[in-house]
């Protein structure tokens, strides 16, 4: 009837351990359930100090005059 929540490691990625959060509510709840996880999971993220990584390009321009 109220199944625990759960967090588990879905995928390693080059620069990046992807993560999965279930949580159990009502259906008319889903999306104010899910984007205060989302958004509760960044701040506890900032608290301990973990940056999301991003992807970097580094440009170099050659001038051959």
């Amino acid at each position: 009837k109220d199944p625990e929540a759960i967090c588990r490691i879905v995928r390693h990625d080059a620069s990046s351990i992807t993560l999965v959060a279930r949580v159990w509510g009502k259906a008319d709840d889903y999306w104010t359930v899910y984007f205060d996880v989302l958004e509760q999971v960044k701040a506890e993220f900032d608290a301990q100090g973990i940056e999301i990584p991003f992807n970097q390009l580094d440009v170099h321009v050659k001038n051959d005059k």
